[in-house]
């Protein structure tokens, strides 16, 4: 037996050595203790207000708000044509010029008569007045004095039947010089100088108005009665709030925006749409008729509304809600009324004021008054988020 004294060891530092190698296998395999869950994760959204003013995109075709057709009014020969065809006119400026030789000498003819015709009634007057003194004397019979009177009548119908003649050889010879009606750009000229024309002879010219033009388009009449409810506005006070832009055939932006001028009160039974039309200023002339132009029709002053991803929204017995994150990372649920879908956003009608955060992933995970750890999704991300956190909690 050896002698634990022999080798420098006490019996008690034994025991105390035993006892501290006890303690550390204890430490080694003791179970640790199971402390409370972490913070569910969830991705959360800045709720943002914007302007929601809907936009309606439609194809439109230019058109001239007035379209005059030249044709001549009388028969005569082509003296001049003072214009260039394709250039633009002024309202009273002269197109065309007719020889009016022979309708000069048909006034001077109708006015020759007139003076004939005075003349007449001058002695007819004459025979009247002297029939009548006659009869009173007892001098003349009661029918020369009948036929003074009609004789006088006869002269003064002559009269206005010459005055007649005149005007209508005054107006023969004025349609001799053709003007332009309207201001605006005459286009190809038909006939030229030394051409017979007559009031049956097809249009010499058209004259457009382009400024200001207008643009013609159509929209469905479901577009119309959505409008109607969404602001309990009759048609006139839709269209005055309403403004249009125009996207030119290269691509570019028209800058100058057009008002509404007419929208039509019947829906056109084949196609379902409404007719309407939107004036444009166009000084520099480069809105043409008959060109196809896109048509983007907004509301002139702003509509502003909060705005949630849809993956937000939840919906239970009383109506729909999301669930807000406060400043303290709590988890409160908040009744909402939602408008329409606008691309992947809910419009928010009340509940919402705009910098709430609203969770767009992880809803499933959470409940009202709970602790969470949020994290700002992109708005890019948004969606894609949304759709991964539901499909993992769908799968378990």
């Amino acid at each position: 037996m050896v002698d634990i004294r022999q080798r420098g060891i006490s019996p008690g530092s034994g025991h105390t050595a035993a006892r501290a190698l006890l303690v550390s296998l204890a430490a080694a395999t003791a179970v640790p203790a199971f402390g409370a869950p972490p913070p569910p994760a969830v991705t959360v959204a800045t709720v943002q207000v914007q302007n929601v003013a809907p936009n309606y995109s439609y194809i439109g075709r230019v058109m001239a708000i007035q379209s005059v057709q030249v044709v001549p009014r009388v028969t005569a020969f082509i003296d001049d044509v003072p214009v260039k065809q394709g250039s633009d006119v002024k309202a009273g400026e002269i197109l065309y010029q007719l020889q009016k030789s022979q309708y000069q000498a048909a006034l001077t003819a109708a006015q020759a008569q007139l003076e004939s015709a005075q003349a007449g009634v001058k002695n007819a007057q004459l025979a009247y007045d002297r029939a009548l003194r006659l009869n009173k004397q007892g001098f003349e019979a009661q029918s020369d004095l009948d036929q003074a009177t009609a004789n006088l009548q006869q002269a003064q119908a002559s009269v206005l039947s010459a005055q007649a003649n005149v005007q209508q050889a005054a107006l023969n010879l004025s349609y001799c010089t053709i003007f332009s009606p309207i201001d605006g750009r005459i286009g190809v000229v038909t006939l030229t100088k030394g051409n017979l024309v007559t009031p049956t002879t097809p249009a010499l010219a058209t004259v457009n108005q382009l400024d200001p033009i207008r643009v013609v388009f159509s929209v469905s009449d479901n577009d119309v009665v959505s409008a109607e409810k969404s602001t309990s506005a009759t048609q006139d006070q839709i269209a005055a709030g309403l403004v249009v832009h125009l996207t030119l055939p290269d691509g570019s932006q028209y800058k100058l925006p057009g008002k509404i001028a007419f929208l039509s009160n019947q829906v056109d039974t084949q196609t379902g749409t409404v007719s309407v039309y939107a004036d444009f200023a166009n000084p520099q002339k480069l809105l043409l008729p008959g060109a196809f132009v896109n048509v983007d029709v907004r509301r002139s002053k702003p509509e502003e509304h909060p705005l949630v991803p849809v993956a937000a929204v939840q919906t239970d017995q009383k109506g729909s809600y999301v669930l807000v994150v406060g400043g303290d990372n709590k988890v409160k649920q908040q009744p909402v009324t939602l408008g329409r879908q606008l691309a992947q956003n809910e419009i928010v009608n009340t509940g919402l004021s705009g910098g709430e955060r609203v969770i767009v992933a992880g809803v499933q995970k959470v409940r009202p008054g709970e602790t969470v750890n949020p994290t700002e999704a992109s708005p890019q991300g948004q969606s894609a988020a949304a759709q991964s956190d539901d499909s993992q909690d769908r799968g378990g």
